[in-house]
């Protein structure tokens, strides 16, 4: 098997073949990072096309620290895209371990679980990261240059697709958990960020419609 370039030094090219490629990893769950990702870029064009302009000059403050936090969510949106990618690994390397006898059948049970909860707490944080940036997106959408409503509008649009990707790839890991208690919280945690998520959209939604009726 060759080599990974990872995720960070790769082309977007170089991604979308490895993607489309028969490899399992990086899958749904990297690919929804990296929607993330794109969604926290969008977030900060906008607040870079508002900030140093007269017209807006009262925003400038709040797009500023928007653009800092923009930032760093989408380096960590990158860094759990690869992240993705390494626990589907380890989830695979645990099933693969031996199990000829009841020690070794007990340690392949034990790594399994503790793959599993990794390959569940990567794309949650996923979630929890894109549904922040959704509230800088909101922000963007009413304080930013309006010239840029419909990149404010795809930011959302993909830190929304985020949360529901990455949720899905929660679901599919937390199926094979046994711990209950670990799946009651992550499920918990699921449901409220999806919930949270889908607010945030509308508002974002009604937001850039009510700016481009009024253009």
């Amino acid at each position: 098997m060759d080599e990974r370039i990872p995720i960070e030094s790769a082309t977007v090219g170089g991604i979308l073949d490895t993607l489309a490629s028969g490899s399992p990893a990086p899958g749904g769950g990297s690919a929804s990072a990296l929607a993330g990702a794109a969604g926290a870029a969008l977030a900060s064009m906008v607040a870079n096309l508002t900030i140093g302009r007269e017209r807006f000059r009262g925003s400038e403050a709040a797009m500023k620290k928007i653009l800092e936090r923009s930032e760093s969510a989408r380096k960590e949106f990158v860094r759990l895209a690869e992240e993705d990618t390494k626990s589907f690994d380890r989830v695979l390397e645990a099933y693969r371990l031996p199990k000829t006898g009841q020690k070794e059948v007990e340690a392949r049970k034990s790594a399994i679980e503790d793959a599993l909860k990794g390959a569940c707490a990567v794309p949650l944080g996923t979630m929890c990261l894109a549904r922040d940036c959704l509230d800088l997106t909101l922000e963007v959408a009413r304080l930013g240059n309006p010239n840029a409503l419909s990149d404010a509008a795809v930011s959302g649009l993909l830190l929304r697709a985020a949360v529901a990707g990455a949720g899905y790839n929660v679901l599919i890991n937390l199926a094979g958990v046994a711990d209950e208690g670990f799946k009651r919280e992550t499920l918990g945690t699921h449901h409220r960020v999806v919930r949270e998520a889908e607010d945030i959209w509308s508002r974002i939604e009604s937001e850039v419609e009510r700016g481009v009726a009024a253009r």
